[in-house]
């Protein structure tokens, strides 16, 4: 019986001394919360975040990707073995008349003597239209013919065609012809060349 009146007795002083105390045991009750707090946000800041990313640091022989791996793009064409390696070719060739006169223009007032076929491409051609003029006194029919091809070998990859089909020049006429000048696609190590071009009026 006496230690049942001794456990409440005890319960009852310390009621009382918690009573009396209140302020104080709420103070530090706050400052116990206070401290938890403050250890509580501490530790969530010193914990490390990791990246959902890789760094260099972390892997510094990873081998950056290639942004056009993945391309549509379609890759450059790629050079054929043993094709020509002449891009372009030039000239300026000469241009004899015998019995005529030819001219760049309709009136007549610009005297043809050289030709500059300027840069041409295997494969392709240029023309150029000449007025021929008929300086004699009779009807002439013309002739064309090609010499002093430089080099030699040039004559094998370029043809000259013109579009005159044996047509009458009466006397002080002309006559609109076009000349066209063809390369071979085929052609290689000619970089520049050079040609005479003699067209002659018969009457």
């Amino acid at each position: 019986m006496e230690k049942k009146l001794s456990w409440k007795r005890l319960i009852e002083e310390l009621f009382g001394f918690i009573s009396k105390r209140g302020r104080i045991v709420g103070l530090i009750f706050v400052i116990l919360i206070v401290v938890l707090l403050s250890a509580l946000l501490c530790g969530l800041m010193l914990v490390p975040l990791t990246p959902n990313y890789p760094t260099r640091s972390e892997n510094p022989q990873q081998v950056t990707p290639n942004p056009q791996a993945n391309s549509t793009v379609p890759s450059q064409p790629q050079p054929v073995p043993n094709h020509p390696t002449t891009e372009t070719i030039s000239n300026v060739g000469s241009l004899k008349t015998i019995g005529i006169g030819a001219y760049w223009d309709e009136n007549l007032t610009k005297r043809v003597n050289r030709i500059d076929w300027g840069l041409l491409e295997p494969g392709g051609k240029k023309s150029f239209l000449i007025y021929f003029q008929n300086e004699g006194n009779s009807a002439v029919t013309l002739s064309e013919s090609t010499s002093n091809w430089n080099p030699s070998v040039a004559s094998n990859y370029l043809t000259l065609r013109w579009d005159y089909s044996g047509q009458i020049i009466e006397a002080e006429k002309n006559l609109q012809v076009t000349l066209t000048l063809s390369v071979n696609a085929s052609i290689t190590g000619i970089s520049n060349f050079g040609f005479d071009i003699i067209v002659v009026g018969t009457g």
